[in-house]
């Protein structure tokens, strides 16, 4: 590599002699315009690339939608500003949501899937790293990005099919709710660098879909589970053994026949509370409603 090549990304730092003296091409006029020229597309560029969309006006954005939208606290959204929305974690959304984006777009069932949980996590860790204070609507906003989460990332309760529905240009269905033509804005509005403001408020649109109020208007599920938790076997089931012996034949499902679990391990506190913990939430969904599964 010559010496004029490698001065060419430095030439307006050097002084003019060394480089006049150094590569003589460099010396002319012209050269100097396109050095500066260069060097204000480059930083241009870079700034363009590090702004993108910036994370408290698609937060502030997102809160005025859902307002607008009947969920209240519209003049929270005044209080999401820069200064509690740091660049680098804006940055890190960015970063997640192209991931999820990218994900999507490969158009299979696995891909939405993985595709969801990215979009809906970032947004999760956007609102817990930002530091505009205890607003309920962000809190309402995490809240709903979590249940498309939950429904996204899990299967059925028979392990057999997922929650999501796909047909790549045709539907999408997340847990029964229809999501294809908000989910459509969304990625319309990242793709073609719309507005921050317009991104906001498709993505609150798509979030309002996992609302909780949303889940009463959502038709009852049918339930293939037992009738309800037999009394038999309740003090069984709240004891450290029990669950010493449920988790090692979960390991050695998975390829681990050591047992490792030991009965030291549980304490018998931890075993009632998982034990109390386990008969609530199936009978909370023997309730055969949309929202009774989804809390269960």
């Amino acid at each position: 590599v010559s010496r004029c090549a490698v001065a060419r990304p430095f030439a307006m730092a050097w002084p003019t002699a060394f480089v006049r003296r150094r590569c003589p091409r460099w010396s002319r006029p012209s050269s100097w315009i396109f050095v500066f020229f260069f060097s204000i597309v480059r930083t241009a560029g870079q700034e363009e690339a590090q702004e993108g969309f910036p994370a408290h006006v698609v937060l502030r954005a997102a809160v005025a939608a859902a307002a607008a939208a009947g969920a209240g606290g519209a003049y929270e959204a005044e209080q999401i500003t820069e200064s509690c929305v740091p660049q680098s974690v804006s940055t890190a959304w960015q970063g997640r949501f192209q991931s999820g984006v990218d994900e999507m777009l490969k158009k299979t069932k696995r891909s939405m899937q993985r595709g969801l949980s990215e979009l809906s996590q970032g947004t999760i860790d956007l609102v817990d790293q930002s530091t505009c204070g205890d607003l309920v609507a962000l809190a309402r906003l995490k809240e709903q990005a979590n249940r498309l989460r939950v429904l996204a990332s899990v299967r059925s309760l028979a392990q057999l099919t997922p929650t999501v529905k796909y047909e790549p240009l045709q539907s999408l269905a997340v847990g029964d709710v229809d999501i294809h033509s908000e989910l459509n804005a969304v990625l319309i509005a990242w793709q073609l660098k719309k507005p921050a403001e317009t991104l906001g408020g498709e993505l609150a649109m798509l979030l309002l879909k996992f609302a909780e109020d949303a889940a009463d208007d959502q038709p009852e599920v049918t339930s293939t589970l037992p009738p309800a938790v037999p009394p038999q076997g309740l003090e069984e089931r709240r004891t450290p053994m029990f669950w010493v012996t449920a988790m090692n034949r979960v390991l050695s499902r998975l390829g681990d026949p050591s047992k490792p679990v030991r009965e030291e391990c549980i304490t018998e506190a931890s075993a009632r509370e998982h034990a109390e913990s386990v008969e609530a939430a199936i009978n909370t969904m023997m309730e055969k409603s949309q929202r009774g599964m989804q809390q269960g």
